[in-house]
Parts: C-alpha cells; sequence; structure tokens
C-alpha cells in the first residue's frame, strides 16, 4: 500500500492531464492527510512534510509554481469572492464520492512557494455537499411527472451516494 508521501512524490511524475492532474494527485491527498509543501531553491526539490515523516520530491521550480497557480485558481472559483494568486487559501470541494473537501492555504511569488493542504472536518463536508446535491436533485425531479418521479429516484440516489436524503427526496413523489 502506498504512502501518503509516495502518493505526493507519484503526484508529480510526467501525467497525461499535465498541472491539473498533478494538482487533483496532491488534492486527493488532503482528503485523508494533513501535509505541507515548501519549494526548496538550494535542493530545487519540494520537501513535503506529512506529520512526522518528510521527503524531498525533485520539481522544477516553475513546474511547483504552476501547481500553486492552479490551487489559487481552484480557491478563486466562481462564485467565492476574488483571492490573491501570490497568497491566500480556502476551501477547495473535491468530485468524489461521497463529497469530501480539502482546506489549504499558499504563497506563490517569487521569493517563496509553499502549499498547506489538509482534510476539512468530513461532516460538515459532506453535509453541505449533500444539502446542494438533494436540492439539485429535488429541481430535477420536479421536472418529471408525479407518476415517473419514483423511477427517476431509484435510479439518481445510487449515483449521488445519498443515504437519509432519500427520505427528504421522498417527499417529492408523495407531494406530487
Amino acid at each position: 500500500m502506498s504512502t501518503p508521501l509516495s502518493r505526493l512524490a507519484d503526484a508529480f511524475q510526467p501525467n497525461p492531464d499535465g498541472v491539473v492532474g498533478m494538482v487533483d494527485g496532491v488534492l486527493d491527498v488532503g482528503r485523508e492527510h494533513e501535509f505541507r509543501m515548501t519549494f526548496d531553491d538550494g535542493a530545487r526539490a519540494v520537501s513535503v512534510v506529512v506529520g512526522a515523516e518528510t521527503a524531498r520530491v525533485p520539481v522544477r521550480k516553475t513546474v511547483f509554481r504552476a501547481a500553486l497557480a492552479r490551487v489559487a485558481a481552484l480557491c478563486d472559483a466562481p462564485g467565492r469572492d476574488e483571492g490573491s494568486p501570490y497568497d491566500g487559501g480556502g476551501d477547495i470541494a473535491l468530485p468524489t464520492n461521497p463529497p469530501a473537501s480539502v482546506q489549504v492555504a499558499f504563497k506563490n511569488t517569487p521569493d517563496a512557494q509553499h502549499l498547506s493542504v489538509s482534510p476539512r472536518a468530513r461532516g460538515k463536508a459532506a453535509e453541505v455537499s449533500q444539502e446542494k446535491v438533494v436540492a439539485a436533485v429535488r429541481q430535477l425531479v420536479e421536472l418529471y411527472p408525479p407518476a415517473e418521479r419514483k423511477a427517476l429516484l431509484v435510479a439518481l440516489l445510487p449515483a449521488f451516494g445519498l443515504g437519509d436524503a432519500a427520505k427528504q427526496i421522498e417527499v417529492i413523489v408523495t407531494a406530487g
């Protein structure tokens, strides 16, 4: 089984998705593990700290700065307050099932580059995401005639990993 350090090192290997794939791999580790990455000019590598473990991952400074720029863009997603591409942070929702998010802080200046990632409290992240999914499913189901709603729910609920939300959505079926 791979360790968080090895997964982070693997994320910096060339991949078909480029910087996007690299950042996705890094943030995926953050779902379960808190870590910090700092670029070390002298070593021409990123120093990675996960708990008590440390490692150096050889990577070009431009590649790490591009990854930090991607993180900044994810923090500055539509509907959020505009932040700085050089210093900031926030929560980033991950496209996972069940829903998850990570909290990030970054600095991306010519003199300093670092990234801190920590898992977001699972309960709260899942609740917020589940509320949004329930609302979206309700809107979608309401577009169909009452006779077709039950079949639609049977198809949708497993896809979204909704458990207790099924009871909330069931009201739509009986209300129609």
